[in-house]
């Protein structure tokens, strides 16, 4: 059943730009999309064409793993910027995030890990170097690198438990940042999109 639609924003991962958007439609797959709605919550989907998981499918088969799965894994004829942005825009509608568990604790919660927390505040300051200082271009690049050997059936045994230690510290990193961008937007009284526009945060748009 659908509910009342929440507001909401989308974070493309770091270097989803035009040239990135042309790449995604040829390899056919775009992870570590960030999905943020009104109440803070947010979420991490992972988005797929139907050709690219049954390549990967495949894949994994012949390495004995007979079967494929991802967290947050949406599918689409193919994965473009506007289908990624008609695909989060249907799943808010139809009420899809009330059935799916958050990356970390949503704003609405109650304790130290609420979205704004009038007990402790933080300064613009400090949330400012937490949205400009997060992982460095050194492990983020390893991580997209191992992502790429993963897909392309190269990945060793070391290498596929450095990436599953990697998932959690770029999760947690992406995570992190939104919610400060949030919590700065708040204190601003703005919009997280005006906030990025403001800081110079590029991502793609949706409209």
């Amino acid at each position: 059943m659908a509910t009342a639609v929440q507001d909401f924003k989308i974070l493309f991962p770091d270097g989803y730009d035009a040239r990135g958007e042309v790449e995604t439609r040829h390899r056919g797959y775009l992870s570590d999309v960030v999905v943020a709605l009104e109440n803070g919550c947010v979420y991490k989907l992972f988005f797929t064409d139907a050709v690219r998981l049954q390549q990967t499918l495949e894949d994994d088969m012949r390495d004995g793993r007979d079967y494929y799965a991802e967290p947050g894994l949406v599918i689409l004829p193919e994965v473009t910027r506007t289908t990624v942005c008609n695909a989060v825009s249907g799943l808010v509608r139809e009420g899809f995030f009330d059935r799916f568990n958050p990356a970390g604790d949503c704003a609405r919660d109650v304790g130290q890990h609420a979205l704004v927390n009038d007990a402790f505040p933080i300064s613009e300051a400090e949330l400012l170097q937490r949205i400009h200082h997060g992982l460095s271009d050194e492990v983020r690049g390893r991580y997209h690198d191992l992502h790429a050997k993963r897909r392309a059936g190269t990945l060793t045994a070391a290498e596929h438990d450095e990436l599953l230690g990697l998932v959690k510290v770029v999760e947690t990193a992406d995570v992190a940042r939104l919610r400060s961008l949030m919590q700065l937007a708040k204190i601003r009284g703005t919009h997280v999109g005006e906030l990025m526009k403001d800081l110079r945060i590029q991502t793609p748009p949706c409209e």
